[in-house]
């Protein structure tokens, strides 16, 4: 038959499928991606957590690419000591040192800290002057009445080592380094073929009237906001208590039809902060229907979360929700593995790995070959080394956090499954087949609580791996 065409059709019946195949190929890369918009309130954690995903999960910071925050970390140095130094006017206390009410203030206040790329003697030393008087500790003490970042205390704790020749930021260092986000920031990375798109949009007022460009596809809201901000005011406006603009914010967000079919994730974060100030703030006075304990962290974080979850008018859908520190990197790891499996089936049916659609275009042979089941594990463990596990070796696996939600996963208890499993391995050599798998697994089933689960048979069909 194309012996028949001309050349000239020829050449378009060619373009024709090279365009169906990209199309194919366009739409396949499309089902595997994920675009998950961190939101929430200015200096709730947002790109904190976008720095956390490249350390865990992308390239990290390259020695020269620490050496690009030097003059930031100078910069929030001068901008906390700026800050203290006029709330020390403002809140009328006084220096107990009189050089540095005369001198060290004086000097400071002279630097416009947005241009600092060094720290020179004589400032390093009128900071530390500054941030050993007793005034100005009273004053960091009083920061909920004025604007002070989070960092402050770390860095100045540590200007020595900043001050010192040679000053490389550890990671640490950059996690804490404080730059409003203006605009929108993409911060894509691929795990387990699927890339996750993470985009960090500014959260003070000014910058929210961008985020409508975001609203599209939209497969999780992952909404930050900080327990320790109870107690302060905007930056905007000093008599609008901070919580109660980002409960307001996130009500807004949850309740938009463009997020009608997106998942939403909770972060309440800088729980260490919450910590430390729970023991001189009390919740009550900031939130009168608090009728928990004074100075007892885990009751004010439950009181919070609470808040924020009857905000939510659907009953149906599910705010999935967690606590963090997003300056503790294995806080950070773990919290976002759990957060990756519940994405990922939560949205199984449309990113499942073995689509049918992406049978277009394979034979016969190649598509058997791409069902082939690959991979079992069961919390970390290899198929073949499970099943020769004593059941004393078994036991601790079971008996693990996920136990509960694990049973619930299954139709069968978790032993009785090792025990089929170490039956078929006996009667089947060759358990890696699909029909294998089907055949003793097919009891398995979808549960979106479950802790650590990438489903690999549900309904009859077979997957690439299967992870508990």
């Amino acid at each position: 038959m194309m012996c028949c065409l001309s050349a000239e059709a020829r050449e378009q019946k060619q373009i024709n499928r090279e365009i169906e195949k990209q199309l194919r190929l366009d739409k396949k890369n499309q089902r595997r991606e994920l675009k998950l918009l961190l939101l929430g309130t200015g200096e709730s954690g947002k790109s904190t957590f976008i720095k956390q995903m490249r350390i865990i999960h992308g390239t990290g910071y390259s020695e020269e690419d620490k050496r690009s925050f030097v003059k930031l970390v100078y910069q929030n140095i001068f901008m906390a000591m700026h800050s203290m130094i006029r709330a020390m006017d403002t809140l009328k206390i006084q220096y107990r040192d009189k050089r540095n009410e005369q001198e060290h203030a004086a000097l400071v206040r002279s630097v416009d800290y947005e241009t600092v790329t060094t720290f020179e003697p004589q400032y390093v030393e009128a900071i530390k002057s500054l941030w050993n008087d007793p005034g100005i500790k009273e004053c960091y003490d009083r920061r909920r009445e004025y604007q002070l970042t989070d960092s402050a205390k770390y860095y100045l704790d540590s200007i020595d080592r900043i001050a010192s020749p040679g000053y490389l930021p550890t990671e640490q260092d950059v996690l804490r380094v404080r730059v409003p986000t203006t605009g929108i920031i993409e911060y894509p990375f691929d795990l387990e073929n699927i890339i996750f798109r993470m985009v960090d949009v500014g959260g003070q007022r000014s910058e929210r009237r961008k985020w409508i460009h975001c609203f599209e596809n939209v497969t999780s809201i992952m909404f930050l906001a900080a327990l320790s901000e109870y107690d302060q005011v905007l930056v905007e406006s000093d008599n609008e208590n901070r919580m109660e603009e980002s409960k307001a914010l996130f009500r807004t967000i949850i309740t938009y039809p463009w997020f009608t079919n997106s998942s939403v994730i909770l972060f309440l974060n800088k729980k260490d902060l919450l910590e430390e100030k729970i023991m001189h703030s009390h919740l009550v006075d900031y939130f009168p229907e608090f009728d928990g304990p004074k100075r007892d962290a885990q009751a004010a974080r439950e009181f919070i979360l609470k808040m924020y979850v009857d905000l939510n008018p659907d009953s149906d859908k599910i705010i999935y929700s967690h606590f963090t520190c997003a300056t503790d990197t294995e806080n950070i790891r773990f919290v976002f593995a759990a957060v990756k499996d519940t994405i990922l089936q939560l949205n199984l049916k449309e990113y499942k790995i073995m689509a049918d659609q992406e049978a277009g275009g394979l034979s016969a042979t190649e598509l058997k070959k791409k069902r082939t089941f690959r991979k079992f594990t069961f919390r970390g463990v290899d198929l073949d080394q499970l099943l020769d596990m004593s059941n004393e070796q078994l036991m601790p696996l079971l008996h693990c956090r996920a136990r509960r939600r694990l049973s619930r996963g299954l139709k069968r208890k978790p032993m009785a499954l090792i025990k089929r499993l170490r039956k078929a391995k006996k009667e089947t050599p060759e358990l890696e087949k699909p029909q294998a798998i089907k055949t003793h697994l097919r009891d398995m089933i979808i549960v979106p609580e479950m802790v650590g689960c990438v489903v690999g048979v549900h309904q009859g069909k077979t997957f690439n791996s299967i992870e508990i």
